[in-house]
């Protein structure tokens, strides 16, 4: 599970929307916003139960739970007479009470992750991975970081550290975002006098517009312009990765197939059927498979030369904005790629775990 949590932070990064001068002044959220997490409510089908007098299972009242939308989806808030005890999302079961004492305060849905965070009454977060077809438990744990002892230095020469006149300070149930107003100069960021970052580490001399805490894998994001990057802390600080948030282009993209005997390769699309937008599913007609992926005429992966051990995959799972391909050798064998720096790594399989 502790894996699974750290491959769901490197393989979607950090989650790139960023506030204007206008919304770091505005308090409010706009009852448009309100309407489209209602409607992104619906979208995702999500049914939330308790259990009447029969201890028979029963929809909880609309009155006993709300709606709202934040900068990264939206989440649903339960009142404490709500007592959910299952909470089901596109059809399927994402979550039951079971034998756990404690009440779902609040669910949010990440779109930028693809990801579903339960936050219970004691604190404790459950976290589900989200595709357009199933969901997967990424792990339940405690919260591993506080924003309490983060630190900005600001540019100065004296070590100033940033207060909220610098900066919005967004929380939310598994993680705050500290967005920068535009003339404040970062150089520096620190995580209990341990210092994560200067001005010109990793290459980057930009100044951060955003730093995120997620207190849910341990990780912290410094965002910059065009590029972030990623720290990951367990049993101290380090270094995760460097990456730009441009998607990737589904042009660019080849895919070889083959028949069952791994003969009659070709590069044309009409063997195989593609659904979704930004998550593309791409699945083989009957009696073809995947040979080979290519981006940018640059192999991705290869049969022969990665998996040659393995069954041919009849199932790929593009994620075009998290720059990330998915190759499925079974529904529980799977191989992530992330794009990196121009450059295609290995970040997941089910043998090694994380790379």
């Amino acid at each position: 599970m502790k894996k699974l949590a750290i491959l769901w932070l490197l393989m979607f990064g950090a989650n790139n929307s960023i506030c204007s001068d206008n919304e770091l002044s505005n308090g409010s959220i706009k009852q448009n916003e309100d309407a489209g997490a209602k409607a992104k409510f619906k979208e995702y089908n999500v049914q939330v139960y308790t259990k009447d007098g029969s201890n028979n299972k029963k929809a909880i009242d609309e009155t006993k739970y709300e709606v709202k939308p934040y900068q990264y989806g939206f989440y649903v808030e339960f009142k404490d007479e709500a007592k959910c005890v299952e909470l089901e999302v596109k059809g399927t079961t994402l979550w039951n009470k079971g034998s756990c004492a404690d009440e779902v305060k609040t669910i949010y849905f990440d779109e930028t992750l693809s990801i579903a965070i339960i936050v219970l009454e004691n604190g404790k977060l459950i976290g589900y991975g989200l595709s357009d077809t199933e969901s997967s438990l990424i792990a339940e744990k405690d919260p591993v970081l506080s924003e309490t002892y983060l630190e900005i230095i600001l540019n100065g020469g004296s070590n100033q550290k940033a207060t909220e006149n610098h900066y919005k300070k967004v929380d939310y149930g598994y993680g705050t975002d500290y967005i920068l107003k535009h003339d404040v100069n970062c150089v520096e960021v620190k995580h209990k006098n341990n210092s994560l970052w200067k001005k010109g580490d990793q290459k980057v001399n930009e100044y951060p517009i955003k730093i995120t805490i997620n207190s849910f894998n341990g990780f912290i994001f410094i965002i910059f312009k065009t590029l972030y990057l990623s720290y990951k802390f367990d049993y101290g600080w380090t270094f995760v990765t460097k990456s730009d948030f441009e998607p990737l282009e589904y042009s660019k993209f080849k895919f070889v197939t083959v028949d069952s005997n791994g003969g009659n390769s070709s590069e044309k699309d009409d063997r195989f059927t593609k659904t979704g937008n930004d998550d593309l599913t791409l699945k083989t007609n009957d009696g073809f498979k995947f040979e080979e992926i290519k981006y940018d005429d640059n192999s991705v992966w290869k049969h022969a030369e990665d998996t040659s051990s393995k069954n041919r995959p009849d199932k790929i799972v593009l994620k075009l904005k998290s720059r990330c391909v998915w190759v499925y050798f079974s529904f529980i064998d799977f191989w992530v790629y992330k794009y990196i720096n121009k450059d295609w790594k290995l970040v997941w399989s089910i043998e090694k775990g994380q790379q």
